[in-house]
């Protein structure tokens, strides 16, 4: 606390003089409300290389005291949170990279009402729709190799389905060489409205499956019979 001393003419009295304001002011730079913060803006979502289609830009300020991003129309449901601003901004853009795979992994009837509202909100931001619609799905395929010339150019999935797949689209790189009738078992991309082929992330040799086709399987249950043929069996019970 800082002293005035001053010594007063004939006299050996000592005046004090306490400035209490210093306290004051340490105790007002403790209060969020005096901190300073400044404005922050998200233009662009992308988390492990899934962008998001934006609407307009997420817009709010960064509090340094609290170490928050407060999100205009967003927060409290969502704040990004970290101990400096970009560090907030990555937290807020995983919040709602999870948000969003959350609510598109249910059903409109599994919605809760605060999954409306969370679906509400970001829908104002992300276009949800058009991300839904353009992003690629990836399904787990068996199959084999039905041609190459001289390198694979096509796949026959289990389902006896075909597909043109050039050495272009396929990421693993040995997929080059495999030969003709190679087994195989793969992770695909593919469009989510057509389910067109996009590209193979990852392919590998496998034994040969051991599903059967369709005919296989209905030869098999006629093999076996049903509980209408064995009705006919006088020593049948049920």
């Amino acid at each position: 606390m800082p002293l005035s001393v001053s010594d007063l003419t004939n006299t050996s009295t000592i005046i004090v003089v306490a400035d209490f304001t210093v306290g004051t002011k340490a105790r007002s730079l403790r209060s969020p409300q005096s901190i300073d913060f400044r404005s922050s803006v998200i233009r662009q979502v992308e988390v492990g290389g899934v962008l998001y289609p934006l609407r307009k830009p997420f817009t709010g300020r960064y509090h340094r005291y609290l170490e928050q991003l407060i999100v205009e129309g967003v927060s409290p449901q969502i704040v990004g949170r970290g101990e400096s601003e970009n560090m907030a901004k990555e937290d807020f853009c995983l919040q709602i990279h999870s948000a969003i795979q959350d609510l598109l992994a249910k059903r409109p009837f599994e919605f809760t009402d605060r999954d409306k509202q969370l679906f509400a909100t970001i829908d104002r931001f992300v276009d949800v729709t058009v991300f839904r619609n353009t992003h690629p799905i990836q399904v787990r395929q068996f199959g084999k190799i039905s041609k190459v010339r001289p390198f694979p150019e096509e796949i026959e999935w289990e389902n006896g389905t075909r597909d043109l797949v050039p050495v272009s689209l396929v990421v693993t790189p040995e997929y080059v060489n495999y030969k003709l009738g190679q087994p195989i078992e793969a992770i695909v991309q593919r469009d989510p409205m057509t389910f067109r082929l996009r590209r193979i992330i990852h392919i590998n040799k496998c034994k040969a499956s051991r599903c059967w086709s369709t005919n296989e399987e209905a030869e098999f249950m006629d093999s076996i019979g049903s509980s209408n043929t064995a009705r006919t069996d006088p020593n049948w019970r049920p």
